[in-house]
């Protein structure tokens, strides 16, 4: 109801402004003649040339004089009438203009003649005043234009001749003149026209202007709707301009088809896009099919209109009248829909759409039927205003949601600062509790603790003091932010806080190469400050210096002028960028935790020394170039005596060597000594991995009572000590600067399966995707930080034990080789005894001796050790041989080539599994037989062993499955359980090379012991 009651009213407005320009009162031509006698020819009024015309069909006359003698003249309305529409396709009006006696004759009239159909000729008083297009009596030299025009003149008589020739040869619209022609006096008719072009171009520009801002905000945004905000409010523009300035077109240099055409599209085009606008305003716009219809029919339309001749596109026009209705008839139903679904600006959207739309129907209308209509821009300003209505409620209910929004997240912020400032109160008391304990305990003489004890008490009480400093930001930061902290200013010399501050730090420097260089002379002049708040100053800042310096020097410097002192904190760590720069200072920025060398905060330390120089009057800023290192310094006053505090820093922190002013870290602190010497071998080996040497020395104390445990600071090393020593299990940190507990995985599994070497990582996080990506990488297991030490010790316990069953599985496997002596092999060798007593006592002899010895070395190697002597495996290989060549005689040779200075032991049954498969699989497989041979060499760091065969060789597939986990003979096992025992003791198996019916070799190396 509300949009038709709007529809109506701006319907009513429109016919109120018609009345209000339509002339009243004013003389109508009869018979030709025009008698304007006794009226008033105002500057402020026009006459309208309505009435009767003489017409002269199919005659082009000029000169008034001929009409008198023509006798095919006709009375004719000048609008003409459809049974006169399309009866002549050329022909000329006059009209004679009679004025009063008294009128000034020297005054300047002018004529204002509309668009014609198509090509028209003025002529006044026998002279040619202006002409649109070319008349002619022929449709060759004819040329349609239809433009507007004004001619002005004076005359000396009391009567006008007014001659307009007309020619129409594009279309069958005839020559009528659809729009009045006005007369007046010069300054009415320009009064007329200069207040239709005023409004004309006020509202263009409007238009203008909100297509160019429009597609500014496209360039900055992308998003599509303010494209067609740009190209939907240009479009209407162009429309004003063609509906109600003609003129326009001679710009653009069209024909008078085009011309049509021309305007034709473009009120398609505001049509589309308006209805395009639309649907991106409203919400599930595009689940309405509706509109990809329309914009189909706009495509159709748009093509008829480049395509129909003009005679055929001027009878359609009906159509696209209904198409713009039922696009307006689309929108509407929508726009309600959303503003009865969602109760908000929705409504202004179909306000727009009537606004507009009325607009086009009226230009329509005018185009169509010829009325002439006044310039009225009323219908787009309430389609502007209902615009601007709807962005401003939007702007105001999305600025609402903001507000709402800010709101909500300062009352999040405020629960997260009182839920820390409550968590570090909690956990103070507690804290202090421990530290105290463990004090008390350092500094009771009546029970002497051991070294170990005491050290262990001593990181205790360092630790502790670490996380009173995090509890302390914590609360720091918030009585900052209600600016509760007040200084207790004091004589502060530089040089004892900063030697003091750097001995707390000392501790998370061990393992890596870091130096502190302090380079503040003890003389010093005196800083005002508050003694705590400087040691917080200082300890966050060299912390942080440490924490991104892998390896280098964190020099400590200061200079003073006048009355400030700057302190420098200087890194060779990885620096930062512009944008790190930009922010470092803000509460809760931090790098990424995963480049940090020894953990991370929760980054307010920098902006609490941010807060705490700026509250002792001072400034802080920060140099830094990526890769090389950065540069913090701040300021800070001095006092006016400049004399040494009188304080003693043992008051402060725990004092160190004031004359070392060169601080090296202590990596033998914590780290391990590395010594396999010391090594228990009935005690499993686990290797820890972890940068920071806190955890390293938490996991030590936990696991150092049951188990080896040697530590390594970084994967390098880890990988180093793998290569040394055979391990029961690895524990990884997951973030560790250069190489990550993910990359140390996945090398290492390069080398080891997950039974052979278990690995176990330590996590910050306990989240899906952190574990996901441990086992991919190949981890056992996983515990997350902080460490429960029941878990983390069940956890070692169980991969510890299966790494130890994998171990014992293997050796299971070799004594059940070593039982697998087959009852042929014993029924064979026995029989070829029998047979050789009867023909050769001597040669029986021998063989029985040698087969006593095969079985006595047989039962003889003990399986589970890892290693026996050399010489053994090749005494059983001997008797096994003297055995298989007494049996087969010529078709079995051996080669030996053995250094006899060699002294080395081997994994049991290692040589002799490679020997028997080669007899069995190889030679003995030809009938003619063939050559075993047996190589052992000596190289510079290691013994090669190869077993070669003239055989019947194997093909590449045979070779892929004769090392599977899961053979399918005793051969097959046989030789995969040599290869999977040579991989466990030397990191590397069987090498095995083959070609059909020309033989296979298989070699081994045996790594030689370094003295």
């Amino acid at each position: 109801m509300i949009l038709i009651a709007i529809m109506i009213s701006l319907t009513g407005l429109r016919l109120l402004w018609f009345l209000y320009h339509a002339p009243s009162n004013q003389p109508v031509a009869k018979e030709g003649i025009l008698d304007l006698r006794g009226y008033d020819l105002s500057n402020s009024q026009t006459i309208t040339l309505n009435g009767e015309w003489i017409f002269l069909p199919d005659e082009l006359v000029n000169d008034p004089h001929q009409l008198h003698s023509n006798t095919e003249q006709k009375i004719r309305d000048i609008t003409g009438g459809t049974d006169e529409k399309s009866s002549h396709k050329f022909g000329t009006y006059y009209l004679k203009v009679l004025v009063d006696k008294n009128t000034d004759l020297d005054h300047l009239f002018s004529i204002s003649i509309p668009s014609a159909n198509t090509a028209s000729a003025l002529f006044v008083n026998g002279h040619l005043k202006d002409q649109s297009g070319q008349v002619a009596a022929d449709k060759k030299n004819h040329q349609g234009k239809g433009n507007p025009y004004v001619v002005s003149f004076s005359t000396e008589k009391n009567e006008i001749n007014i001659i307009l020739q007309v020619s129409n040869f594009d279309t069958n619209e005839g020559i009528a003149i659809s729009s009045p022609i006005k007369f007046g006096t010069s300054k009415a008719i320009a009064k007329n026209k200069n207040f239709e072009d005023t409004l004309l171009i006020s509202m263009v520009v409007i238009l203008l202007l909100h297509s160019i801002y429009s597609l500014l905000i496209y360039f900055i945004s992308r998003k599509k709707i303010m494209l067609f905000f740009a190209v939907g409010f240009l479009f209407p523009a162009i429309d004003e301009m063609l509906t109600y300035n003609s003129s326009t077109m001679e710009w653009l240099h069209f024909n008078y088809e085009w011309s049509t055409k021309f305007k034709e599209l473009v009120y398609l085009g505001a049509a589309l896009f308006l209805v395009q606008i639309m649907k991106n305003l409203l919400r599930d716009s595009d689940n309405y099919k509706r509109f990809h219809r329309l914009t189909i029919m706009y495509g159709i339309c748009a093509l008829l209109i480049v395509t129909l001749p003009l005679n055929y596109l001027i009878q359609v026009n009906t159509m696209f009248f209904i198409l713009y209705f039922v696009s307006f008839l689309a929108v509407v139903p929508l726009a309600l829909k959303d503003y009865f679904q969602y109760k908000d600006e929705s409504i202004f959207i179909a306000v727009v759409v009537v606004g507009t739309t009325s607009g086009i129907l009226w230009g329509l209308i005018k185009a169509i039927s010829g009325i002439e209509i006044p310039f009225y821009p009323f219908d787009y300003l309430f389609a502007f205003l209902s615009f601007a209505i709807f962005w401003i409620k939007r702007f105001h209910r999305q600025n609402k949601l903001v507000v709402n929004l800010v709101d909500e997240l300062e009352q999040e912020d405020k629960k997260k600062d009182e839920f820390l400032a409550n968590t570090s109160h909690e956990l103070r008391n507690p804290l202090h509790g421990v530290i105290n304990i463990a004090q008390t305990i350092l500094e009771d003489e009546t029970e002497p603790l051991t070294y170990k004890n005491r050290e262990n008490l001593e990181l205790l009480v360092s630790v502790g003091r670490q996380m009173a400093f995090t509890l302390n930001d914590l609360q720091d930061f918030t009585r900052l932010k209600e600016k509760q902290i007040r200084l207790n200013r004091d004589e502060v010399n530089i040089y004892s806080v900063t030697t003091g501050v750097l001995d707390m730090l000392r501790f998370m420097t061990d393992g890596k190469d870091v130096q502190f260089n302090l380079n503040i002379p003890p003389s010093f002049p005196s800083l005002d400050a508050d003694v705590n708040r400087l040691i917080q100053i200082l300890f966050n800042l060299i912390h942080n210096a440490v924490k991104y310096t892998n390896e280098g020097l964190i020099t400590i410097e200061a200079k003073h002028d006048n009355a400030m002192a700057t302190i420098y904190i200087k890194d060779t760590g990885i620096g930062m960028n512009a944008e790190t720069i930009s922010r470092i200072f803000e509460p809760y920025e931090q790098e990424d935790a995963s480049i940090t060398s020894i953990g991370n905060g929760v980054g307010l330390g920098l902006n609490i020394c941010k807060q705490l120089v700026e509250l002792h009057g001072g400034e802080i800023s920060v140099v830094s170039t990526l890769g090389e290192g950065s540069v913090f310094s701040f300021t800070l006053p001095l006092t006016e005596a400049s004399t040494n505090t009188s304080r003693s820093v043992k008051e402060i922190a725990s004092g160190i060597d004031k004359d070392n002013v060169l601080i090296e870290t202590d990596k033998e602190r914590i780290s391990s000594d590395i010594n396999f010497s010391k090594m228990k071998e009935n005690k499993a080996k686990i290797l820890v991995v972890d940068d920071d040497p806190i955890n390293i020395k938490i996991l030590d104390n936990m696991l150092s009572v049951k188990y080896d445990v040697y530590t390594v600071t970084s994967g390098q090393e880890a990988l180093n000590m793998i290569n040394e020593k055979s391990w029961d299990l690895i524990i990884s940190d997951v973030m560790m600067p250069n190489m990550s507990g993910y990359e140390l995985t996945q090398i290492i599994r390069k080398q080891f399966t997950i039974s052979e070497l278990p690995i176990l990582l330590l996590t910050a996080r306990n989240k899906p995707e952190d574990i996901y990506t441990g086992f991919l990488s190949g981890a056992n297991d996983y515990v997350a930080k902080p460490m429960d030490a029941l878990e983390l010790k069940s956890r070692v316990k169980a991969l510890i034990e299966l790494k130890q069953s994998i171990h014992e599985q293997l050796q299971m496997e070799a004594a059940w080789l070593q039982a697998q002596i087959q009852p042929h092999f014993l029924y064979n060798t026995i029989n070829t005894i029998a047979s050789l007593s009867d023909i050769d006592t001597v040669r029986m002899k021998k063989l029985l001796n040698e087969f006593g010895n095969y079985l006595r070395r047989s039962f003889n190697i003990d399986t589970a050790k890892n290693l026996i002597p050399l010489e053994d495996e090749l005494d059983l290989i001997r008797s096994y041989l003297y055995i298989e060549r007494e049996r087969f005689g010529g078709r079995l040779q051996v080669h030996w080539e053995i250094d006899d200075k060699l002294h080395l032991e081997i994994p049991p049954l290692s040589i002799q599994t490679l020997v028997e498969n080669a007899v069995k699989h190889g030679v003995l497989k030809r009938a003619r037989g063939g050559t075993i041979s047996i190589q052992i060499t000596s190289f510079a760091t290691y013994v090669q062993i190869a077993v070669m065969d003239d055989g019947v060789g194997m093909k590449k597939e045979k070779l892929q499955d004769i090392l599977s986990e899961q053979p399918n003979s005793q051969a097959g096992i046989g030789i995969a359980n040599t290869n999977r025992r040579l991989k466990k003791q030397y990191r590397e198996g069987l090498n095995i090379t083959s070609t059909p019916n020309v033989g296979t070799t298989v070699k081994f190396r045996i790594p030689k012991k370094q003295e």
